[in-house]
């Protein structure tokens, strides 16, 4: 016999997030890859971050449906997306070549994010070599 409030896959209340192994809302094992440039709706493949996948209608990658950013909770985190130092940035591109969104690009020689396109994956913090992003 199962005493407390459960886990949400037995007799418990099931109020937490992932609780509902069906749930379209896109948290835990359940929910759906959303296209943020066309749309399309792809069943989410657990184990697997939505943004290592491609679209199959355009190419572009995937982002989780209900997150505005990635590691967010459904709350509009644009205020919290990586932000570039111009003067510790030393041009190596490298963090353009990692961002799957396309979220990254060069003004004079500094790279910038495009905040509107960012899903605050954080590659971007992990490639700098003199840390310019935070």
């Amino acid at each position: 016999m199962f005493y407390g409030r459960g886990d949400g896959r037995r007799s418990g209340q099931g109020r937490g997030i992932g609780s509902n192994r069906n749930s379209n809302s896109g948290f835990g094992p359940g929910g759906s890859c959303i296209c943020p440039n066309c749309g399309r709706e792809v069943a989410h493949q657990r184990g697997v971050p939505c943004y290592e996948l491609k679209c199959p209608a355009c190419g572009s990658p995937m982002t989780r449906k209900g997150l505005n950013n990635i590691g967010s909770t459904g709350t509009d985190d644009i205020n919290n997306i990586p932000v570039i130092d111009g003067e510790e940035c030393i041009g190596c591109e490298k963090c353009l070549e990692v961002c799957p969104f396309n979220a990254i690009r060069m003004n004079a020689g500094t790279a910038e994010i495009i905040a509107d396109k960012c899903r605050n994956c954080h590659r971007c913090m992990s490639v700098c070599p003199v840390e310019a992003i935070k």
